[in-house]
């Protein structure tokens, strides 16, 4: 699961005791029942996928449609996040059915975005109650882009569950890196990319990196978006 889904889920759950319910809508990332996702929500509903390429999108949408309205008279408040070309019919729905709405803002998501977008996330931050991000930095650059709704914007720190569970016990840093084999002086350690997708360029990377005459420890993050073929290569 998406760790930033699970950690500000987990985070709502824990201290607000909020009864939590999933819905995703990207069917390359499925929300899956594990013992941590069952700890945090309630119900989980996964967008459908169509064989047709021609279809798949307008049948992802509507899967992502009817499920909202399948919960939303289950629901107070609605917590969108990403900001994705559905949220803006969502966050219209929740405004009609009288729902208090927040949306959290990625800084990958922001900081790559052209005029377009940015004026398609204008559009949605005037119906939204709330925006949070999880940066001061990013914080402030949304405030300078969106002044008119900068005194929705907040930040929120709700950590990492793999940055916790590495320093429970209270494990120094020290003792994380010698335990994932990052210690040694002559190893070059190398994170590539932040997710699975192919834009990332694995593959390209790990193949550069062969001319190298150096001990290399790759970290390959595939928290989301993977595509199968990629992450099999």
């Amino acid at each position: 699961n998406h760790q930033h889904v699970l950690g500000f889920s987990s985070a709502l759950k824990k201290y607000l005791n909020y009864e939590m319910i999933g819905i995703n809508n990207n069917p390359n990332y499925l929300i899956e029942r594990n013992k941590l996702s069952k700890t945090v929500f309630s119900e989980i509903y996964n967008a459908r996928r169509c064989k047709s390429p021609f279809l798949d999108n307008f049948y992802k949408s509507l899967s992502t449609i009817y499920y909202f309205f399948v919960v939303n008279k289950k629901v107070d408040f609605v917590l969108f996040h990403y900001l994705s070309k559905f949220i803006y019919p969502l966050a219209l729905i929740s405004k009609w059915r009288g729902m208090k709405t927040c949306i959290f803002v990625y800084g990958s998501d922001f900081k790559r975005a052209d005029d377009s977008y940015k004026a398609y996330i204008n559009k949605t931050f005037k119906i939204v109650d709330t925006i949070v991000c999880d940066s001061s930095d990013m914080l402030e650059e949304l405030r300078l882009s969106f002044p008119l709704h900068s005194t929705k914007m907040h930040c929120c720190f709700f950590g990492s569950p793999i940055v916790d569970e590495l320093l429970q016990e209270s494990r120094t840093k020290q003792e994380v890196k010698k335990e994932l084999n990052l210690c040694a002086k002559d190893k070059v350690v190398i994170m590539c990319g932040y997710n699975g997708c192919q834009e990332q360029q694995h593959i390209r990377i790990i193949n550069h990196l062969k001319i190298m005459n150096k001990r290399i420890h790759i970290i390959l993050p595939m928290t989301y978006s993977a595509d199968d073929f990629d992450m099999q290569d």
